[in-house]
């Protein structure tokens, strides 16, 4: 295994791997300083694994991830959040109907 194989970072096969050599990050410092926002641009990687990748590397790198601050919200808030994925669910019934 190569120093800079990028599977030795968790969450990168293979196929992630290429996407990320096809994108011009062939090395693990290349990927640590690529940021989150361009890395979830990459096809197939999105947001989520661009989080999950980031993390690993700063793992890889003997540091702690950043934790999210969580949000909180209010009752009325999260009432109102509800109210519009029933309505969602509701629409899309009488759409297929």
């Amino acid at each position: 295994m190569k120093k800079d194989d990028l599977t030795q970072v968790k969450n990168i096969g293979p196929s992630r791997m290429k996407l990320l050599n096809d994108f011009g990050i062939t090395t693990i410092k290349q990927l640590d300083e690529t940021s989150l926002e361009k890395l979830a641009q990459i096809e197939s990687i999105g947001l989520n694994y661009a989080k999950l990748i980031k993390d690993a590397v700063t793992e890889y790198y003997g540091k702690k991830p950043e934790k999210l601050a969580v949000t909180t919200i209010s009752g009325k808030e999260k009432k109102v959040v509800d109210i519009n994925r029933n309505l969602r669910n509701e629409l899309k019934l009488l759409i297929s109907v």
